[in-house]
């Protein structure tokens, strides 16, 4: 009976491993498609979209992977043998994702060269930033879709805390150290770019929460 709990928190650990990278990954394809394709400006440069994925693929997706599941994982049905790891469902959630990812990031980058017409460095920073602070509460998006917004296997996990305090501390350390700063390209930006930097990451974590609740929770192949 062990045996079977732990193979399906496994289960599940490696299907939140794979769902976080896919969408995410999928989502900076996405956002620099958009960008580069419409404004034919190049949003990320190839040493901050390295920095970024050495973050996110490093310590948080391997924190979903040591998580220790559903308490109550023994009270669900056994699964479907034939299931694959990923189904239709955990495939339509992916491509929801990507989407608030691209319309949220593509969205700060586009107002602030159009709205506040800042330069292209500052623009380049904006979608750096945000991008990075989405993927990060990207996290939080992994709880299953019948556990409770605050109280889920995510949250309970100390090693997504972890995580997440290490990106930041990393993401800051980068922006204020010199030697870092210069080599990312990263400029001084004033409070009200900041302002813009976060909303796109908080909007993306409420609009996906909140269709998680919506959404009926169907098991589809």
């Amino acid at each position: 009976v062990r045996a079977i709990e732990e193979g399906r928190i496994i289960f599940g650990n490696i299907r939140k491993f794979i769902m976080y990278q896919l969408s995410y990954h999928l989502g900076e394809i996405l956002v620099i498609a958009t960008i580069s394709f419409t404004l034919f400006k190049l949003p990320l440069l190839p040493l901050q979209l390295l920095f970024l994925n050495l973050l996110s693929d490093v310590f948080p997706a391997l924190a979903l992977g040591v998580g220790r599941g559903n308490p109550h994982v023994m009270e669900l049905p056994p699964k479907d043998p034939e299931e694959p790891i990923l189904t239709r469902g955990n495939w339509f959630l992916k491509t929801f994702y990507r989407v608030v990812f691209t319309i949220a990031v593509a969205g700060a980058y586009i107002f602030g060269r159009f709205v506040w017409e800042l330069p292209d460095e500052i623009n380049n920073n904006i979608a750096f930033f945000s991008l990075a602070f989405a993927q990060l509460l990207h996290v939080f998006n992994m709880r299953e879709r019948d556990e409770h917004i605050l109280f889920n296997q995510v949250t309970r996990n100390k090693y997504v805390w972890y995580a997440l305090g290490i990106c930041l501390a990393a993401l800051f350390a980068a922006y204020f150290i010199p030697g870092m700063k210069e080599i990312l390209k990263f400029q001084d930006m004033e409070p009200r770019v900041w302002v813009l930097i976060v909303i796109p990451a908080a909007t993306t974590l409420i609009i996906i929460q909140i269709a998680k609740i919506i959404m009926p929770d169907k098991k589809k192949k």
